[in-house]
């Protein structure tokens, strides 16, 4: 259920009505056994790592915890139990600048 949710996200959303787009080169939404659905962002090269990262620190935790609750509701709705939620931000040479399973 994860895997097809994950597979279905990809084909549906485009890079360009993710928010923040601008600042993205990739999106991707991926799936972990059990139950963990994974949201992938790669920043484009020449993107200020350092102030993106400081807000995510910041802010990001509280905001995405709050998605990451509406996204459960939905899983759990469908019958998947114990589902996760991963945030994952890359620079463009994919070492991880941030993340958080909520």
């Amino acid at each position: 259920m994860v895997l097809q949710a994950a597979e279905k996200i990809n084909k549906e959303v485009a890079l360009e009505s993710v928010p923040g787009s601008d600042v993205f080169a990739d999106y991707q939404v991926t799936a972990e056994a059990p139950a963990t659905i994974v949201y992938s962002y790669k920043y484009k090269k020449g993107v200020d790592l350092a102030f993106f990262k400081k807000h995510l620190e910041e802010n990001a935790g509280k905001d995405l915890a709050i998605l990451a609750e509406e996204i459960k509701k939905q899983f759990v709705s469908e019958g998947v139990k114990d589902i996760k939620v991963r945030y994952v931000y890359k620079d463009a040479d994919d070492n991880v600048v941030w993340e958080s399973t909520f």
